[in-house]
């Protein structure tokens, strides 16, 4: 649709020229939320974690935390560990008392000890 404005400015007629479109506005019905997704403790889980929920978060915590890594021989040696300052990751190359090797365990200052992973190199 075309709008033509004539205005005198100054004893001068001005002609203008306006062109005005039709804006359709299409609104499609609200998105429903669909169900909630898996945690990510519930994901950890199907990924191998054998942990607690409790457990979970406080691994989830070391991110700001210092850490040290240390390799020992066996589980007894990862046991003689003092309690460690910061959180401190220890892999242990034969694990006497899960008998697999290549056991990795988080060692934190409170005290405890988590057993998180294990491989069977070949």
């Amino acid at each position: 649709m075309n709008i033509i404005i004539e205005e005198i400015v100054n004893n001068v007629v001005l002609q203008i020229e306006e062109v005005v479109s039709t804006v359709i506005i299409e609104v499609s019905e609200m998105q429903v939320p669909g169900a909630d997704g898996k945690s990510a403790y519930e994901s950890a889980l199907d990924g191998g974690f054998l942990g607690t929920e409790l457990e979970f978060n406080k691994s989830l915590s070391i991110i700001n935390t210092k850490t040290s890594f240390i390799q020992v021989d066996t589980y007894n040696l990862m046991l003689a560990i003092t309690t460690p300052l910061n959180l401190t990751i220890v892999k242990v190359l034969n694990d006497e008392n899960k008998g697999i090797n290549n056991t990795i365990y988080q060692l934190w200052p409170d005290g405890t000890r988590m057993w998180i992973a294990a491989t069977e190199d070949i």
